[in-house]
């Protein structure tokens, strides 16, 4: 159920620990620089990423349904963690939210994206605020998701290519004054009933 990776691991290529069923904790190589979907179908529930990476795949952990927090080493120059959640070291885009979390996600003050695949598959999320930091909310951001309402504040400029599709329980939606731009399918296959 558990693995010490050895520093001298420098590489780990994609779908390495795919449907390790029972995998529950994994402590990963000072040495590695890059993070792929590599856990998929585990149960690990908190990951810490090392010093030395310096790219996470967008949407890595999308189908690591009992992770709950990300952590970041503190050395890490590209990326920080707010309380379990990846942003980039600016934190200024939300990079990815851990789906084992939910019912409710108040992202922080500053955060100007939320990027792709963020929220993807989050379906224990039902509702989440954002803050008027947030200029765009990128595609597939929160495809998937069980998000029930969504405020959009004043500031939101964009919405991207799919960016709620298929959030089935998705009813209700308030677009802001400032929105200059829906792309398509971005509310495609929700439940969406009322637009304010």
């Amino acid at each position: 159920t558990s693995i010490y990776m050895a520093d001298s691991v420098k590489e780990i290529g994609q779908s390495a620990f795919f449907n390790c069923i029972k995998l529950k904790n994994i402590t990963l190589s000072n040495s590695i620089t890059e993070i792929v979907d590599i856990f998929d179908g585990t149960i690990i529930q908190t990951l810490n990423i090392p010093k030395k990476v310096n790219s996470v795949k967008r949407g890595a952990f999308e189908y690591m349904r009992s992770l709950r927090d990300i952590n970041v080493a503190d050395e890490n120059e590209w990326y920080a963690s707010i309380d379990g959640v990846l942003y980039n070291k600016a934190k200024t885009d939300l990079i990815s939210y851990p789906i084992g979390r939910g019912p409710h996600y108040e992202i922080p003050v500053g955060t100007k994206l939320i990027g792709p695949h963020s929220f993807r598959h989050a379906i224990s999320l039902t509702s989440i605020s954002m803050p008027a930091s947030v200029k765009i909310i990128d595609y597939r951001s929160f495809e998937g998701s069980g998000i029930k309402e969504v405020i959009i504040p004043e500031g939101v400029e964009t919405i991207g290519n799919s960016a709620f599709v298929r959030s089935d329980n998705l009813v209700n939606v308030l677009f802001p004054k400032s929105l200059k731009n829906i792309y398509s399918n971005s509310f495609r296959f929700t439940g969406l009933t009322e637009v304010y």
